[in-house]
């Protein structure tokens, strides 16, 4: 699952609307390529933990193509399979698959509300299934509002629940999300020392490409607090 480390910097009205007209005629794939074919293939199959699993796969991998309206189709689908034979996990993620879709596209209360709903049953399972996940975007949409007390909270808990669990990149997203909060807050050194601890944290993953897209994500944050400070020749080091 990708991690939320950048920032939401403006909403597009035009993609909004568009993005809304899309919830309201549904969404038709078709065999014309090989995710999508691989997706009429599972339909076919009795569902059970085994080919949740891939649903899982193919989700992931319509996200990280940003093919967003095939990731909500087949999150929709696993998770009403889900609920027939009772696989809390599979209702899990596919909620929080759910909320990340309208998250994208600048849907609060609906993803809020299913961050919300996929928190509630993970707390009652074992291990917290995509706990410290869901709380981290729940902290983002807190953020987004400028509800900064509620995302601080959130993004603590997220964070305490991610070192427990060794999620070392998720970990630096939540010390990210921190110095985010502490930013909008004002609070800018307090910001910057999170902002390196995340920058130190990452370093423990074996990812590269993200470790290395992770921290020019956070120079650039470090480079805005910098050059609102005045202290130029440090913020042009970070963005260099």
């Amino acid at each position: 699952m990708t991690f939320l480390i950048f920032i939401y910097s403006c909403k597009n009205n035009k993609n909004k609307d568009n993005f809304d007209k899309s919830q309201k005629i549904g969404v038709n794939l078709k065999k014309n390529n090989s995710l999508n074919k691989y997706y009429f293939d599972l339909e076919e199959e009795k569902y059970d933990t085994l080919i949740r699993k891939k649903y899982s796969n193919l989700a992931t991998d319509y996200l990280n193509k940003k093919e967003i309206d095939s990731f909500y189709k087949v999150s929709k689908s696993f998770e009403k399979k889900s609920y027939i034979i009772k696989d809390t996990f599979g209702i899990v993620e596919a909620k929080t698959n759910i909320g990340i879709y309208f998250l994208y596209g600048f849907i609060n209360d609906s993803a809020f509300v299913y961050f919300s709903k996929a928190e509630k049953i993970s707390k009652k399972l074992k291990n917290n299934p995509f706990l410290s996940y869901i709380l981290l975007n729940k902290s983002e949409i807190f953020w987004s509002q400028k509800d900064y007390a509620a995302a601080e909270v959130t993004a603590i808990e997220a964070l305490e629940l991610s070192k427990t669990k060794n999620y070392y990149d998720q970990s630096a997203s939540c010390l990210v999300m921190l110095g985010n909060i502490l930013f909008g807050m004002g609070k800018n050194d307090k910001a910057i020392v999170y902002y390196n601890k995340a920058t130190y944290e990452i370093n423990k993953t074996n990812d590269d490409n993200f470790k290395f897209l992770f921290k020019a994500s956070v120079y650039n944050y470090l480079a805005q607090i910098y050059q609102k400070q005045n202290k130029h020749f440090f913020a042009v080091n970070f963005l260099n």
